[in-house]
C-alpha cells in the first residue's frame, strides 16, 4: 500500500512504476473486499444528542449515519440517548457488504408515582366522665304480688309426701290382699314371707309419705298466713290503685282487695 503512495520520479526504471501501478490495482481491489456499515437511528426528536458506539468505540455526532470500514465478522452496535431506551444489536458483517442499520429508540418508562399515603385514623373520642351519685332506691315490689316460697316449698314437699303415700299405701293393701289368699284362716306358709316383708316395708314407707305430706301442707299453710298478715299495700300516689291477696286461716279462706 505504501509503494502506490511514492511519487513518481522523473527518468525512474520502469520496474518502479510497475510495481506502483500493481499496488494501486491491489489497494482497489481489496477496498472492493472490505465491507462497510452506517448506523441510523429513529425514534428521537431532532436536536437530541445521541451517542452510537461499534464495539466500544463511540462513533462523532457527524460520522453517525455514514458509512465505515469494517472487518468482516460481528460487531455489536450500541445506540442511547437521554430519555430512551439503551438499544444493542449484533451485525454480522461479510466481505464486499455494504451495510445500513436504523436502531429505532423507545422512550423509557415513567417512574411509577406513590399513591399518597391514607391519613390517620383519628383517635376514638374518649367517653364522658362517668359520676357516680347515690342511686336511687329500687321501687319496693307490692306487697301480696308474689307468694312466699316456704309456701311454694311446703305444698311441693306436701304434694310428694302425699303421691309417696298414696303409691305405697294401694301397693300395700295389694300385698295384703295377697297373703290373705295365702294363709286362709290358719298359719301361713313360708312362701308367704317375702309378701309379708315386703307389706310391712311398703306400710312404713306410705305412713312416712303421709306424715312428710301433712307436715309439707302445714308449711304451706304457715307461709300462706304469714304472707296474709302483712301490712296492706298503699294507694297509688296521687290516684286509686287495686291489689287483691288471698288470706287463708283455720277453717277459713277469703279474698282481701284494696281500691
Amino acid at each position: 500500500m505504501r509503494v502506490q503512495n511514492l511519487p513518481a520520479v522523473p527518468n525512474e526504471p520502469a520496474p518502479f512504476a510497475g510495481a506502483r501501478k500493481e499496488a494501486a490495482e491491489l489497494a482497489r481491489e481489496l477496498g472492493e473486499r472490505i465491507p462497510s456499515l452506517a448506523v441510523a437511528v429513529s425514534g428521537v426528536p431532532e436536536g437530541t444528542p445521541v451517542e452510537v458506539r461499534i464495539d466500544g468505540t463511540l462513533l462523532s455526532p457527524s460520522a453517525v449515519g455514514l458509512r465505515r470500514k469494517l472487518n468482516p465478522r460481528q460487531h455489536v452496535v450500541v445506540v442511547s440517548a437521554p430519555g430512551f431506551v439503551e438499544a444493542r444489536e449484533t451485525i454480522a458483517l461479510k466481505e464486499r457488504e455494504q451495510r445500513v442499520v436504523t436502531i429505532e429508540l423507545r422512550r423509557e418508562s415513567p417512574m411509577p408515582v406513590a399513591p399518597p399515603a391514607a391519613p390517620a385514623p383519628r383517635p376514638a373520642p374518649k367517653p364522658p366522665p362517668v359520676t357516680f351519685g347515690p342511686t336511687e332506691p329500687a321501687p319496693a315490689q307490692a306487697e301480696g304480688a308474689a307468694v312466699s316460697p316456704l309456701a311454694w316449698a311446703g305444698f311441693g314437699v306436701g304434694a310428694v309426701g302425699l303421691v309417696v303415700g298414696t303409691v305405697t299405701g294401694i301397693v300395700t293393701l295389694s300385698k295384703a290382699a295377697d297373703i290373705d289368699e295365702q294363709c286362709p284362716g290358719g298359719p301361713c306358709p313360708d312362701s308367704a314371707r317375702e309378701n309379708y316383708d315386703a307389706a310391712m316395708a311398703l306400710s312404713y314407707v306410705s305412713t312416712a309419705g303421709f306424715a312428710v305430706g301433712g307436715a309439707g301442707i302445714v308449711t304451706g299453710l304457715v307461709g300462706l298466713l304469714a304472707l296474709g298478715t302483712g301490712p296492706e299495700p298503699a294507694a297509688a300516689a296521687g290516684g286509686g290503685g287495686v291489689a287483691v291477696r288471698p288470706v287463708l286461716g283455720l277453717g277459713a279462706a277469703s279474698v282481701k282487695g284494696w281500691f
